[in-house]
């Protein structure tokens, strides 16, 4: 029985030792790929960065040459001065990050609305941007006939590959507070979506594949298969057209 017991217990002060060496190593590996990911982010992008690694056992991971599952968040990044919130999981993501692209990324970056509609290139003429449940919505002014009318659009952001495209959803026009049909210049208005890059933004490689748009934010979501955390792949952001 007492070699019983010493057995467990020594077994017992193993798997203990196991699982401080994993906490440490997974705080060790958790400061190192935040301060890689920092050191590598754009020129036009700066701010702190958090990480974090799930999973069982970060040792187990390490033996296989890649970590199962890893989330980045920042609340304080800024991309050409624009204030971003962002988080991004990645799953499948190697130990050597030149190695290989990660697995699969897929991330959001919110943007308060204020700093959104400032990114949006709206028609000449036409006031600030408002944020909706779903929708944006903006006005302005617009020449027909001698006459200066008033319009009033109502919008939805649409996820397009690399961008996001304003997309009229409903337009008024009216003139001195009487409604005018002019079916003809609504129809123009209504025909020009309005791109916004948000590719200038994030590293080359990532895709938006949603949008979601509140009073208070916009949030977009992008993802890729592609992307590698190398310096060279994270310093390179993405163009549009």
């Amino acid at each position: 029985m007492k070699a019983v017991v010493a057995v467990l217990v020594s077994v017992a002060v193993l798997v203990g030792i196991f699982f401080v060496a994993d906490a440490i190593t997974r705080g060790v590996i958790e400061g190192t790929v935040a301060d890689q990911i920092e050191q590598n982010l754009p020129e036009n992008v700066e701010g702190t960065v958090d990480a974090s690694i799930g999973g069982f056992s970060v040792l187990a991971q390490l033996v296989t040459g890649s970590l199962d599952d890893v989330t980045l968040r920042s609340d304080d990044l800024t991309a050409n001065g624009v204030p971003l919130a962002v988080d991004i999981h990645g799953a499948g993501v190697p130990i050597d990050f030149a190695s290989r692209p990660v697995d699969r990324v897929e991330g959001t970056v919110t943007i308060a609305a204020d700093a959104a509609a400032d990114l949006i290139p709206l028609p000449a003429g036409a006031g600030g941007l408002v944020l909706g449940d779903g929708t944006v919505s903006y006005a302005g002014s617009i020449a027909i006939f001698g006459l200066s009318l008033d319009y009033s659009v109502t919008a939805e952001a649409v996820a397009d590959g690399d961008q996001v495209l304003v997309t009229p959803t409903n337009v008024e026009i009216g003139s001195g507070g009487n409604s005018v049909d002019l079916s003809g210049v609504v129809q123009q208005i209504s025909q020009q979506p309005i791109p916004v890059c948000v590719a200038s933004y994030l590293p080359e490689g990532l895709e938006v594949s949603d949008i979601t748009v509140t009073p208070t934010d916009a949030r977009v979501t992008f993802e890729s298969t592609t992307l590698v955390l190398d310096a060279e792949s994270l310093q390179n952001t993405g163009s549009c057209g």
